[in-house]
């Protein structure tokens, strides 16, 4: 697969760049603790890479089970792998924004094994599977605990779950967005007491 990884605003890059530099030059506290193997790395050594949009879908829009609940996956902001010179990838930052290439402000640092996770999955797909062009981004679906490359605008919309995942889906297995989609909502509706509502 071609994948394609558009072009993030400079606001977001100099926001992610810039909250980085400030976790790993904070000397003391809980915020220098956070950089984890960063920490051991020359500030000019980091670089973001693979960038990709976030997107969010809410519990109502996902128990809707509408034929196009892709659709109303509403964007909140850009995630980068972030590497360095002697370790390769160390983590993942994200930023907010409302606009896609509008402002943003940077949101978190993640050092969790998602990011090597992420770039595996990458170098898989584009290896293993069709000649397709699709735009990479990341799904968050809160509700069902559940986070997901995303793999945008080929013959299928296809999702790759990352780690941890509900039991009823495999982390890295390639599945279209309505069966990912059967999979949670079944999930949470077995969660839900009796008499809840989506609201």
């Amino acid at each position: 697969m071609n994948i394609q990884t558009p072009d993030p605003p400079e606001s977001s890059v100099r926001s992610a760049q810039e909250g980085i530099q400030e976790l790993m030059t904070a000397d003391q506290g809980p915020t220098a603790d956070r950089v984890g193997l960063l920490a051991q790395e020359p500030l000019d050594s980091v670089r973001l890479t693979a960038p990709h949009k976030i997107y969010v879908l809410s519990l109502q829009d996902l128990l809707e089970g509408n034929v196009d609940v892709i659709s109303h996956a509403r964007y909140v902001g850009w995630r980068f792998l972030v590497g360095s010179d002697r370790q390769g990838i160390v983590g993942a930052a994200e930023t907010t924004g409302t606009d896609e290439y509008g402002e943003h402000s940077f949101a978190a640092l993640s050092q969790d094994s998602s990011p090597d996770f992420t770039r595996d999955l990458i170098e898989s797909v584009e290896r293993d599977r069709d000649a397709e062009e699709s735009e990479l981004r990341l799904l968050r679906i809160p509700a069902a605990y559940s986070t997901n490359l995303w793999f945008h605008g080929g013959s299928q919309e296809l999702m790759i779950p990352l780690p941890p995942v509900p039991g009823v889906l495999s982390p890295g297995a390639f599945y279209d967005a309505s069966e990912l989609f059967d999979a949670l909502r079944r999930v949470v509706e077995e969660q839900r007491p009796s008499g809840a509502t989506s609201n």
